[in-house]
């Protein structure tokens, strides 16, 4: 048996001899819960083509059935799989356990009744995506989930949970059972139908209508707010639901109308400059004031996803700086400095809300100094001012913003070198939260690379308070070269990760987006050329 911390690759399983192989499945401890290396083994097994084998594995998915949660594991392993770029490892076994194991759909469906009545209808889980990605499969398992979302007799957390797997199969007869539901008779269970459409990838014609439909005469406002809330899911694609979403801005829940707020923010509208926004602006500046604070906040964000066209909205913006909540701080300063080179007018209530207590506040004001891109004197003495700020993140946005404001010559190396780690260090983190969704890309290359440009970064900061010749140490030059390097890569990568993002429906978040940005800045204007020159004329402050 191969030792507990190794896993063999396909290369090197079909290399052992076979008795070597059937001792291995033979060895395999199935006890719950079962470890990850004994599903490893046994996937490895169910893809062997020897007679042998292929019997050795039925007889052991006879065994492993007697526990379904064993089963459910065997299936999540080979599922995780697949979304790693192994692709047909959950058809495989699952294939190998519809024939091997008759009691497998009743098993799955009892397990799936447990779960659905313990944790919340309307969140998505793993063994809701397993069954989803089964559905698509599975003949069977589809019909099941269309009796359970059709029978009235059973639980409506059931039946919500159902449509959500429904929702994840996304077959034409699955999609129409669901919209067939939006118009029931229970309350309750439109109401969580119209949270399951969010997570349609590609929502056709009559998913958008019957979305606007509910947000536009639903009853309650939990279907109101939750096919706002669907809509926000599809981003651009409920362009033609704008209509609708601005006419909820104005609705009599609280709930609704944050929602509304928040779904008009994904339509991206800084992009389509040929849709009308006036109207649009001044509905969302009216609940800048007087308003709860999730329906604020997620007004101002909205503002800013329009861009320079939200200035109408400046004074309510200016305004907005100065409120007792947090959330509708940070995302009226960040909106303000979306909205750029028209809200110079905002700049003293910046300069002002640099000094705001929350840290993350005084970072996203930095942040909208620089967007807005006016290198006056004052602008660039409180961002230098910014640079002893006692939260390091702060430091690093207000860095940002001088390179932005090409103010480099002002800025202390130790400070320009930080603000690259700090972002890198952020993508890479982020990266790493969606590493298992991301199929399509190496996510342990770009871990390297990050790491390598971190470490090449520290090193550059030592050569700063270090004498150039130091023994053991490389040149300023080649650090300069390799971070550059590390850093084209890194931009190689997040490019093919937006692209992975559009077709798997993931969210990138602001902040990933911001430190991309900042990395960005730093390529494109050749701060990194310009650094050479400067170590070379001795311009930087290295202390």
């Amino acid at each position: 048996m191969p030792k507990q911390d190794i896993t063999l690759t396909d290369e090197q399983w079909f290399a052992l001899p076979l008795p070597e192989r059937l001792y291995i499945v033979r060895s395999l401890d199935l006890h719950r819960p079962i470890d990850k290396m004994s599903l490893h083994y046994l996937l490895k097994a169910a893809q062997d083509p020897h007679p042998e084998l292929h019997t050795l594995v039925l007889q052991t998915l006879q065994r492993l059935g007697s526990t379904t949660d064993n089963v459910i594991d065997l299936l999540s392993y080979a599922h995780q799989q697949d979304l790693q770029g192994a692709q047909g490892q959950l058809l495989q076994i699952w294939t190998l356990c519809w024939e091997t194991l008759p009691n497998l759909l009743p098993a799955l469906l009892d397990h799936f009744r447990f779960q659905s009545l313990r944790e919340e209808s309307h969140t998505p889980n793993d063994f809701s995506l397993l069954l989803g990605a089964i559905g698509t499969l599975a003949p069977p398992l589809l019909e099941a989930m269309l009796q359970l979302l059709h029978n009235q007799r059973e639980h409506d957390k059931i039946r919500i949970r159902a449509a959500c797997v429904l929702a994840y199969i996304q077959q034409p007869e699955a999609i129409y059972a669901m919209l067939s539901a939006l118009h029931g008779d229970e309350q309750g269970v439109r109401s969580g139908v119209a949270a399951a459409l969010r997570f349609i990838q590609h929502p056709d014609t009559q998913v958008l209508q019957a979305l606007c439909e509910t947000l536009h005469s639903g009853t309650t406002f939990a279907e109101r707010s939750n096919a706002a809330r669907a809509l926000g899911e599809y981003g651009p694609q409920a362009h033609d639901a704008l209509p609708y979403l601005h006419q909820a801005l104005h609705d009599t829940n609280p709930e609704v109308r944050r929602n509304a707020a928040w779904a008009i923010g994904t339509m991206e509208l800084e992009r389509y400059t040929h849709i009308d926004v006036e109207s649009l602006v001044t509905s969302l500046d009216l609940l800048l004031q007087n308003e709860r604070e999730q329906v604020s906040k997620n007004a101002a964000w909205s503002l800013g996803t329009i861009g320079q066209r939200a200035y109408l909205a400046l004074p309510g913006l200016q305004q907005a700086l100065g409120s007792p909540f947090k959330g509708l701080r940070l995302n009226a300063a960040l909106a303000l400095g979306r909205i750029g080179q028209a809200a110079r007018l905002s700049i003293p209530s910046l300069l002002q809300t640099l000094h705001d207590p929350d840290t993350q506040v005084r970072g996203n004001v930095a942040w909208a100094l620089g967007r807005i891109g006016i290198s006056s004197p004052e602008v660039l003495d409180a961002l230098q001012g910014a640079l002893q700020d006692h939260a390091t993140s702060v430091q690093m946005e207000a860095a940002t913003a001088l390179i932005r404001l090409h103010a480099t010559a002002q800025l202390p190396i130790l400070a320009v070198l930080s603000s690259l780690a700090f972002h890198v260090g952020q993508f890479k983190q982020h990266i790493e939260q969606q590493k298992m969704s991301l199929a399509a890309i190496a996510a342990e290359d770009l871990s390297m690379t990050a790491k390598a440009l971190q470490e090449k970064t520290a090193q550059l900061l030592f050569q700063t308070t270090h004498p150039p010749n130091s023994p053991q140490h490389e040149t300023r030059e080649q650090l300069l070269r390799d971070i550059q390097t590390h850093t084209k890569h890194i931009l190689h990568l997040w490019t093919q990760y937006l692209r992975e993002s559009k077709n798997t429906h993931i969210g990138v978040t602001e902040e990933s987006t911001q430190a991309l940005q900042a990395l960005h800045n730093l390529l494109l204007e050749d701060v990194l050329t310009r650094w050479q020159h400067t170590f070379e004329e001795g311009l930087f402050d290295a202390n």
